[in-house]
């Protein structure tokens, strides 16, 4: 993007384990590593700015995914968890993160960088 001079959008995928605690999950890797993702956005936003270039991340609540399929799979108790995480009282579908993903990185957000938006179904 910076060699073609045009500017653009980045938008990483973060977590709402990005924000705070998800226990009684034991996901300390992954916790660190949303976070991580988080302030990676924060300076590369920054860095890059000058360039022309937003970039933003987006954290998810409990989408419904392979890998979060199996953890329900090998504890059936998990679901209701997951499913009562959010006032609306549902696991998410991963299309659901479109919208904010569109908006992001089409010209609708030009004033938007650095940030991170929560899609948690009204976890957070």
């Amino acid at each position: 993007m910076v060699e073609q001079g045009q500017g653009g959008s980045v938008v990483c995928i973060a977590s709402t384990a990005g924000h705070r605690s998800l226990f009684p999950q034991t996901i300390t890797a992954y916790t660190a590593s949303k976070y991580a993702v988080r302030g990676l956005v924060k300076q590369v936003a920054a860095e890059m700015a000058q360039h022309k270039i937003r970039v933003n991340s987006i954290s998810p609540g409990v989408i419904l995914t392979d890998m979060l399929e199996s953890v329900m799979q090998a504890e059936p108790t998990r679901r209701a968890l997951f499913e009562g995480s959010n006032v609306m009282e549902r696991l998410g579908k991963a299309d659901e993160l479109v919208g904010m993903v569109l908006c992001l990185m089409s010209d609708a957000s030009p004033f938007t960088t650095g940030q991170d938006f929560l899609v948690d179904g009204g976890q957070i």
